[in-house]
């Protein structure tokens, strides 16, 4: 999941919805977020060695990338508990939960703010 995935996803994602067909934009939109979170994981080494952290920190974009799609965080922490991990701790659920809901708020906040 580098630079080039996400940009033809996002170039993809874009030219679906636009184009009228019938494709849920849900999925494209959690690989998204995941690949962007593996972007921003790159720099620092600390957390791109660490294996179980940084599936900690993709089981929380997943979750922020069905928060943006349905405007649902807690739908976007069971869908990440449900699909993305097969080990799930408490800290985990609340990381994603803040990560689903600041997902959530920035995209009220920037429809607000475009209209």
């Amino acid at each position: 999941m580098g630079g080039w995935t996400l940009l033809i996803k996002s170039l993809g994602l874009c030219l679906s919805v636009a184009s009228g067909l019938w494709l849920g934009k849900e999925g494209p939109l959690v690989h998204v977020a995941c690949s962007c979170a593996n972007i921003l994981m790159k720099p620092f080494h600390s957390i791109s060695r660490n294996e179980a952290r940084k599936r900690e920190i993709l089981s929380a974009a997943a979750a922020a990338g069905i928060s943006v799609a349905f405007g649902s965080p807690i739908g976007g922490v069971l869908f990440s508990l449900e699909q993305v991990s097969y080990y799930f701790p408490d800290k985990t659920m609340w990381q994603s939960f803040v990560c689903a809901m600041v997902a959530a708020v920035t995209l009220q906040v920037r429809s607000v703010i475009l209209v």
